[in-house]
């Protein structure tokens, strides 16, 4: 069986690194792995690939959102954003774009296994739904079975003239009762004047389809979100407008959820008193919370890539003596797969320029089926006071 063939687009070389690991162990080929819109652009076009992995936030002049619309609009690739954060902006900004789906840094193997398989079955089914489109006209088989809605309607009455398996059955009416209908019939929102705005880059030869998401209402007055691709075909001297529909509805709420999800744990890793940081298996930092930049007196920027073992910490035991990194409850809990807890050590504020005091636990995170971490997040709070207060 052929490989699906993935392009990675992302910025941390270190995360990049670990993306193409998880990729090959199960199973994909990585095409190439670039860290800028451009380089993204240009390997795509080298490349071929079969799906992308886009990171949301990448250096250059485009971000990955920018990046995937261009490549969609040119190359018609499918595009899986990866990202730490989605704002409701970037949200927004991302549907333009179409994406096949999500995935949430830290990148966990199985969630990225699920989305791209999800992702490569979509697109296979949607390179041949394009497919059909271009070399055929006449409502067969392939179209009466297609899982999407598929309809038919005369250019000017719009009346449907052909309804697939799909449409009828999402809108609850008989084929009968549909080839009475139009569009504006299942649309509850739009209006002639709506529609007829909608097509006019149909109609005016500007654009050979036109996409757009929309709400259809079925027979009982229930209602779902759809993504509607339409185009006008000309058959047999007669212009007829071709749509196919899918419906989004599952798809809306998993992202609303995801989104409400990752708010949640935002907010959460924010507002904690706690320090937190999270390193990768080489025991550099990737990400920490503005507790930790504040106890630690260092910015995230400052602080990712470091390691538990860089002489910057200068770390101290209790009586004073230096504190080896390879020994830190973090590295520690890498090493040996163990949660190391209530560990007192003295880190360098270099704002403050003295050695505040933290008690730290550490917690090694293990992907499902593996006995060796993949990362780790250690949790510490500041008894700089507190142990003043016993001297």
């Amino acid at each position: 069986m052929k490989k699906a063939r993935i392009l990675i687009v992302e910025d941390e070389a270190i995360i990049a690194m670990e993306i193409e690991n998880q990729l090959q162990s199960l199973g994909y080929e990585v095409t190439s792995v670039v860290n800028t819109g451009e380089k993204a652009v240009e390997k795509t076009e080298a490349d071929q690939p079969d799906l992308i992995l886009m990171d949301i936030r990448i250096k250059g002049d485009k971000d990955g959102i920018d990046t995937a619309e261009k490549i969609r609009n040119k190359f018609g690739i499918p595009v899986i954003f990866s990202t730490a954060y989605l704002d409701e902006e970037r949200i927004e900004r991302a549907k333009i774009t179409m994406p096949f789906g999500y995935v949430l840094k830290p990148i966990q193997e199985r969630d990225l296994k699920v989305t791209l398989e999800m992702a490569l079955y979509v697109a296979k089914i949607d390179a041949e739904r394009k497919k059909a489109e271009d070399k055929t006209i006449q409502f067969g088989q392939i179209l009466e079975d297609s899982l999407n809605e598929i309809y038919i309607f005369d250019n000017h009455n719009l009346i449907f003239s052909q309804v697939n398996r799909g449409a009828r059955e999402n809108l609850q009416y008989s084929i009968e009762e549909l080839k009475k209908m139009t569009p504006l019939d299942i649309k509850p929102e739009h209006t002639t004047e709506s529609f007829n705005k909608l097509v006019e880059p149909l109609l005016g030869g500007k654009e050979k389809v036109v996409r757009f998401n929309t709400v259809h209402e079925r027979k009982d007055k229930t209602r779902y979100q759809v993504t509607v691709n339409l185009q006008l075909v000309s058959y047999e001297s007669s212009l007829f407008f071709v749509a196919i529909i899918k419906d989004i509805t599952d798809s809306v709420r998993a992202e609303k959820a995801m989104r409400e999800s990752e708010e949640k744990y935002r907010e959460l890793f924010k507002t904690m008193v706690l320090g937190i940081v999270y390193q990768n298996a080489d025991g550099s930092i990737i990400d920490a919370n503005p507790a930790a930049e504040r106890i630690l007196g260092l910015s995230l920027d400052q602080m990712q890539g470091r390691t538990s073992m860089d002489p910057r910490w200068k770390a101290i035991h209790e009586d004073g003596s230096d504190f080896p990194g390879d020994t830190h409850p973090g590295m520690e809990a890498l090493k040996t797969g163990k949660k190391v807890n209530n560990v007192v050590m003295g880190v360098f504020h270099p704002q403050k320029e003295e050695h505040r005091w933290i008690n730290i636990n550490a917690v090694p995170k293990f992907r499902e089926g593996e006995s060796t971490p993949y990362e780790n997040y250690a949790t510490f709070e500041d008894i700089t006071e507190l142990k003043k207060g016993k001297e």
